[in-house]
């Protein structure tokens, strides 16, 4: 490939010191047979093919978010906006606290949680901030180290050989997502792009940035503001008291995909039809159980698409007429291999074909092969975003 040497490239990443690491085709080789440069030193884990299992190395799949700096709590009279969050976030970067643990069924530990025991290969951390004022963007590299991912193993289809290349020790399977954030206020919220990567969901990334922020004005009397205390006497007067807030960002999903177009370009697979039942009488006590649900599951042939927009239209008022509470339509076959199970709650007001829904934009034409993980912002990954996002 022009511009670019004759290599295979696989990622392992020390959450404390940011690398990614070559593998690249030399005469030397390690104990498992692998050949590799004499200059790489470190161990090295998981596969780089030109498939990847972790991510694909011709395109990316990006979720449109809208972007809204908040100030918490809510009754709080201060205001923030973007540039302030970010400024935030930067000095957190160079301070090396933009980062933050992650427990076993992912969620983020908090600082002051003393209990929760804390390793240092499962973290997610900012590993760069890239502003760019002619393209009125902001992205952030959020990284992810992970060490119950599995290290791709390396097959020798013709004998069926593999070999296992195990981590050293402090490195563990790491991915990179991009957030790429315009910097223009529209219609009250930024418009911004998620790349979709495992073990790098939105929601993940979210709660790291409160957490990073929350850190980040921790002491500052900057970050307070006046309450007044209404006596528990009356023969007391009102109390002024000093509150703390901090800045957010919340992040929403931004509705792009009509059904009714992704059931034309799309083929229908099924439909499920939900609802909550009141009363319970299965196995177990009724204290045992939160909830039970009746569904309704239609599996549909393969129609022309008026017929299926007939057959979804009448399953969505079957839904409605029997209180039925959500329509979940299965939809295989979209462009690049896509698929789509979008749940829609059933309402009198508005019909299912008709409803926007969030589903993944897909990246492609990348002038270069992609890795998983990143070091800095990656131009073309950042472009294609902006490019996104800008309505390009």
């Amino acid at each position: 490939m022009k511009n670019r040497p004759d290599f295979r490239h696989f990622t392992a990443i020390e959450p404390t010191r940011r690398y990614n690491l070559l593998l690249r085709r030399g005469r030397s080789r390690n104990a498992a047979g692998l050949r590799i440069s004499p200059t790489v030193h470190r161990p090295l884990i998981g596969l780089g093919t030109n498939r990847m299992a972790i991510a694909l190395k011709t395109e990316r799949r990006v979720l449109l978010l809208r972007i809204k700096p908040r100030i918490h709590p809510a009754d709080c009279p201060k205001t923030t906006n973007l540039d302030e969050i970010i400024s935030l976030l930067e000095a957190s970067l160079r301070a090396g606290t933009a980062r933050c643990y992650i427990t076993q069924s992912e969620a983020i530990i908090a600082d002051d949680d003393k209990e929760t025991e804390r390793d240092e290969k499962n973290q997610i951390y900012i590993a760069d901030i890239k502003r760019d004022t002619k393209a009125k963007t902001i992205s952030l590299l959020i990284n992810r180290g992970n060490p119950n991912a599995v290290s791709p193993a390396l097959l020798t289809p013709s004998s069926n050989d593999v070999a296992y290349v195990s981590p050293g020790a402090k490195q563990t399977p790491g991915t990179s997502a991009h957030l790429v954030i315009s910097t223009e206020w529209t219609d009250g919220f930024h418009r911004a792009g998620f790349e979709k990567m495992p073990h790098v969901s939105t929601s993940l990334t979210s709660a790291a940035i409160d957490a990073i922020i929350s850190r980040a004005v921790a002491g500052n009397t900057k970050y307070t503001f006046e309450v007044i205390v209404k006596p528990k006497k009356k023969s007391e007067k009102p109390v002024k008291v000093k509150e703390r807030y901090r800045p957010i960002l919340i992040f929403e999903r931004m509705q792009s995909e009509k059904l009714k177009s992704d059931l034309s370009n799309g083929e229908l697979s099924g439909v499920t039809l939900t609802k909550k039942v009141t009363s319970y009488s299965g196995p177990g006590q009724k204290d045992q159980v939160r909830y039970q649900e009746q569904k309704l599951v239609i599996h549909t042939a393969h129609k022309d698409k008026t017929v299926i927009e007939k057959l979804v239209a009448s399953i969505e008022a079957f839904g409605k007429k029997e209180d039925y509470e959500t329509i979940t339509l299965h939809i295989g076959k979209l462009p690049h291999n896509q698929t789509s199970n979008p749940t829609l709650k059933l309402s009198d007001e508005e019909e299912a074909l008709e409803t926007l829904y969030a589903r993944a934009q897909i990246l492609t034409d990348f002038g270069t092969m992609l890795e998983a993980c990143y070091e800095n912002v990656c131009p073309e990954i950042e472009a294609k975003i902006a490019k996104l996002i800008n309505g390009g």
